[in-house]
């Protein structure tokens, strides 16, 4: 069994297939805004993989979109909402929940 690391809590929880990660954080009392309802319609969910990345999902049109208009956007960058884990992992996925900004205070 694998499994994912969120950052900057270093929780590790059991990388479950066909799940968004939103909805693996949520099962598992971590905390990933989502002003939107996770139906991709905002920026707040973003989060990064920094390890891992090709077990996800491809990205699609509408949360390309979101994410470039995020601060974080990058070729590591997805929405929580919409990424999920569509093949078996062969190591752990490590992930960060990157701090939520306040762009009213830039």
């Amino acid at each position: 069994m694998f499994y994912i690391t969120f950052l900057p809590e270093r929780k590790s929880i059991p990388a479950e297939k066909n799940k968004t990660i939103l909805d693996i954080a949520f099962d598992n009392d971590i905390v990933i805004e989502h002003t939107c309802g996770g139906v991709c319609s905002c920026t707040s969910c973003v989060i990064l993989i920094k390890k891992g990345v090709e077990y996800f999902n491809n990205i699609s049109e509408q949360e390309l979109y979101q994410l470039k208009k995020s601060e974080f956007y990058s070729s590591r960058a997805r929405l929580a909402c919409n990424c999920k884990i569509v093949s078996d992992p062969k190591e752990n996925i490590l992930i960060e929940i990157p701090p939520i900004i306040n762009k009213e205070e830039l």
